[in-house]
């Protein structure tokens, strides 16, 4: 059974994942994100076995998804703009293509 733990430290967030099979974990560590983190969720954006990651940032105003490279990396962010970002969900909202990315704001007029 896959176990994943998010953490953020100092701006980065790393990932710790292991198997219940192996002794350890493996750390895999994402650059550094937008201003004060604030929200993060992990679900599948592309075809891909590995889960991505969509991080929303209050201070820097940003939504960033990280798409999973499969070898223990992500490719670097796709960062949209939303201001005071409160919440952030990866879920299927429309039945087309996949998942998508919620976000919500506590400012702005997005």
């Amino acid at each position: 059974m896959k176990k994943i733990l998010l953490n953020f430290l100092s701006f980065n967030a790393i990932i710790f994942a292991g198997f219940s099979q192996e002794e350890g974990f493996a750390i895999h560590t994402v650059g550094s994100t937008g201003s004060n983190p604030y929200v993060i969720d992990s679900g599948h954006l592309n075809p891909g076995a590995y889960p991505d990651l969509a991080v929303g940032t209050q201070s820097g105003n940003t939504v960033e998804i990280y798409i999973n490279n499969e070898d223990g990396t992500f490719a670097a962010p796709i960062i949209k703009n939303l201001s005071l970002v409160s919440g952030v969900h990866i879920a299927d909202i429309d039945g087309i293509n996949g998942n998508d990315v919620l976000a919500s704001s506590s400012g702005g007029s997005k």
